[in-house]
């Protein structure tokens, strides 16, 4: 049966990254450290070459496939609703700098949108809908094998949503430049909408995943920590019922 393979790479680091503001929205470029992070990795690891590429519209995103496969002459599909989540006006703010916010502390405990910000849920759904579009065009194309490259939030909604093994978001962390690889199977995806997450990405050249590359474990980096597994269930039911 043909399956698909598509990996998922979060992009390269930013200066936001690095001294823990979220720059959600914010469309920033990579970082000096982030651009030779990149060039590091892809000298040590192999990153696949298939021939497609989808990303985030995002300079961040753009810029890190530019540097990992810009020798290949690719032709990049970007996809809007790939973008990280708007968080309003928290955008360019550290943790520790909105700690006394009552707003901030309400988004952190129940997920609610931030004052000119994206909601947990609205984001979510808008991810569900550009990821399932997607797959259908990958499946369209008849290749199997594909890259997407987005961001933290994007590719740790995705897998919880349509991940097997079912797992907390939390637990489909990456780091910068790294990710998921994933199998779809047409049928199966087109029964139950779900994928099987295979292994970290990318594989070192002896074919094992390298044990340097764990999930990202700070909260800081992550504004989806407050998602619960029921959550991500109500999420997937209201998701088909509206879009079958």
């Amino acid at each position: 049966m043909k399956t698909y393979t598509i990996h998922l790479i979060r992009h390269g680091m930013t200066e936001g990254n690095k001294v823990g503001r979220y720059v959600g929205s914010t469309d920033v470029s990579l970082c000096n450290e982030g651009i030779e992070e990149l060039k590091r990795l892809k000298e040590k690891y192999n990153y696949r070459k298939p021939k497609l590429f989808f990303s985030s519209p995002m300079k961040r995103c753009i810029e890190t496939l530019d540097v990992l496969y810009g020798d290949e002459n690719i032709d990049v599909m970007t996809v809007d609703g790939l973008r990280e989540c708007n968080l309003g006006d928290f955008e360019g703010k550290t943790a520790e700098e909105l700690v006394d916010d009552p707003c901030y502390m309400d988004w952190v405990s129940h997920g609610t949108a931030p004052t000119n910000g994206e909601s947990n849920k609205d984001f979510a759904t808008r991810v569900c809908t550009a990821f399932t579009d997607t797959i259908r065009e990958i499946l369209k194309t008849g290749e199997t094998e594909a890259v997407i490259c987005a961001h933290g939030g994007v590719i740790m909604t995705a897998l919880a949503v349509f991940g097997l093994p079912e797992r907390k978001m939390t637990d489909y962390m990456a780091n910068n430049g790294r990710g998921f690889t994933i199998r779809v199977t047409p049928g199966v995806w087109m029964r139950s909408g779900m994928v099987e997450v295979l292994s970290e990405f990318p594989l070192g050249s002896s074919g094992e995943p390298d044990n340097s590359i764990n999930p990202v474990k700070n909260s800081k980096e992550n504004p989806f920590e407050n998602y619960q597994q029921e959550d991500q269930q109500i999420l997937w039911q209201n998701y088909n019922k509206n879009n079958n």
